[in-house]
């Protein structure tokens, strides 16, 4: 309650001189590990603690109380003298009434914990995923975007399914400078997946074409014959669904399911890797049946994306080369193939 994706960008801004924190409730607040620093290390354990990687703080408190009456020596910085967290009353023998404390949360820095504050809603944003109706037993490759996400200042939420109707495969990051593994957490015994990004660091990147990108790329696998529709969904049992696109302002966040194409005629066929294992070169052959925007993507087996291209393609056979030295070294690498509503996932394997 209180402490969102949102805090994150704020303190990351105050430890790059950005935006500093202008108060000593919130260099507090911020200062997740009680070490009396604001470091990299508490963005790092409060983004656990919102991915639900862990429910409490080490070395930390949810709150902690601060005599309203005490005064800081430095407001600038409130860790060069020991702070006080309680009144001493010796034998009280008069009224000790208005005595009060300043209540300051854990990682929220910009006060959003207070639930008398009321929050007006400004426009919706949508996460796009395209509507399939998947096989029982097939595996689809299920993109999710957000228009401009990597212009905005964060984002965070968290999907859910139903346990035994589908499930969660794997997982690419088709930007993995900008989202990796560190941004997201898998729960496959509750059917969920938390997301929580905001910029490192904080500022207006050069290039916008990559928030017109997928942020993640799902490999799902359908138990049931249901539209995806029907399957995902937005929790808000535990994280309030909400980005940031512009100074600050949380604008709620919601689901958008884009056109249904899956009764259309697949259009990539004789899907091919030569040689492979390869130890310099390997050929990527496919045959487009029709016009269509084509994405490739070879991801490790972390994750981290080692080659992209994406294009337009007229009908016909087309080949990519991929040099192992764009690779980066020898392994086994995930090849995931899409042109338009058709999407495949193959293996290859560099060698020395």
């Amino acid at each position: 309650n209180g402490v969102t994706t949102l805090d994150l960008s704020l303190i990351s801004q105050h430890i790059l001189n950005l935006r500093p924190l202008d108060s000593p409730y919130k260099l507090l607040a911020a200062d997740a590990n009680r070490s009396n620093t604001i470091t990299t290390l508490d963005i790092v354990a409060l983004r656990r603690l919102i991915l639900g990687i862990q429910d409490t703080l080490p070395n930390s408190s949810s709150w902690r109380f601060v005599p309203s009456d005490f005064v800081f020596a430095n407001p600038q910085n409130p860790f060069a003298q020991p702070v006080p967290d309680a009144h001493i009353l010796i034998r009280a023998q008069s009224d000790a009434t208005g005595r009060n404390f300043v209540a300051i949360k854990t990682g929220d820095v910009n006060n959003s914990t207070n639930p008398a504050d009321p929050r007006t809603p400004p426009d919706t944003a949508f996460l796009q995923i395209p509507r399939y109706l998947p096989k029982t037993g097939e595996t689809v490759a299920v993109p999710l975007s957000l228009p401009d996400w990597a212009d905005m200042q964060g984002f965070q939420c968290e999907l859910r399914w139903p346990v035994g109707e589908m499930e969660v495969m794997g997982m690419e990051w088709p930007a993995h400078d900008l989202f990796h593994a560190a941004h997201c957490a898998l729960f496959p015994e509750t059917g969920t997946i938390a997301v929580s990004w905001n910029p490192e660091p904080p500022v207006r990147h050069a290039s916008l074409e990559t928030g017109q990108h997928p942020f993640i790329i799902l490999r799902v696998k359908s138990n049931s014959e249901n539209d995806l529709n029907r399957l995902l969904s937005i929790s808000r049992q535990r994280l309030s669904p909400e980005c940031y696109p512009d100074e600050y302002t949380p604008h709620p966040l919601s689901l958008r399911f884009t056109e249904d194409k899956s009764s259309e005629t697949p259009v990539l066929r004789e899907v091919r890797y030569a040689p492979n294992p390869f130890n310099e070169q390997c050929v990527l052959s496919f045959n487009i049946e029709k016009e269509a925007d084509v994405s490739l993507f070879i991801t490790d087996m972390t994750g981290k994306t080692v080659f992209s291209s994406v294009f337009h393609s007229t009908a016909g056979i087309r080949h990519i080369p991929v040099e192992k030295r764009s690779l980066g070294c020898a392994g086994v690498y995930m090849v995931h193939l899409r042109a338009g509503n058709s999407s495949t996932f193959g293996k290859i394997i560099a060698i020395d």
